[in-house]
């Protein structure tokens, strides 16, 4: 697997994740793959959503063609029902079938179990989460928080 495939398929991935014990999807179609997060467009997005970023591969000295790929999965929920930030970690009223009422919980939480039930992309690729850093507001916007997983996977350059 390339990284192109590996980016695509965890995209697709996540884009098909569900609400645990139902068939309501966590993001799906809000799932994106970027070099960086295009925070000047956030607004535009509805909430939750997600972004797959590229941080980088290096290749391994022993096996030639073969990457440690890196990349972070960041999240963003925001939740305008409580102007401190409560709403937006704890969750609050969802409307309908729709993630909107999700906070940064809900939505770590079922991601992260998503993550763990599906390791495997292909037979061939396995992704180690290797770190979640603590949820961050976006440039001081109490109502809207971001979470942040790191990945690494083996890929091959052909």
């Amino acid at each position: 697997m390339t990284p192109k495939q590996l980016m695509e398929r965890l995209r697709d991935s996540l884009r098909a994740a569900v609400w645990e014990g139902t068939s309501n999807k966590i993001f799906g179609s809000s799932v994106y793959v970027v070099p960086s997060i295009p925070i000047e467009q956030l607004s535009r997005y509805r909430s939750p959503c997600a972004f797959v970023i590229d941080i980088g591969a290096k290749p391994q000295d022993e096996h030639p063609g073969i990457l440690d790929q890196n990349g972070q999965i960041v999240f963003f929920v925001e939740n305008l029902q409580n102007p401190y930030g409560d709403s937006g970690m704890l969750g609050g009223c969802r409307i309908d079938d729709t993630s909107a009422g999700a906070g940064y919980y809900d939505v770590g939480e079922d991601l992260l179990n998503y993550l763990i039930e599906t390791v495997t992309l292909t037979t061939k690729i396995m992704i180690i989460e290797t770190g979640s850093p603590r949820p961050q507001f976006v440039g001081d916007n109490t109502p809207l928080i971001f979470g942040t997983i790191s990945f690494s996977a083996l890929v091959s350059i052909y």
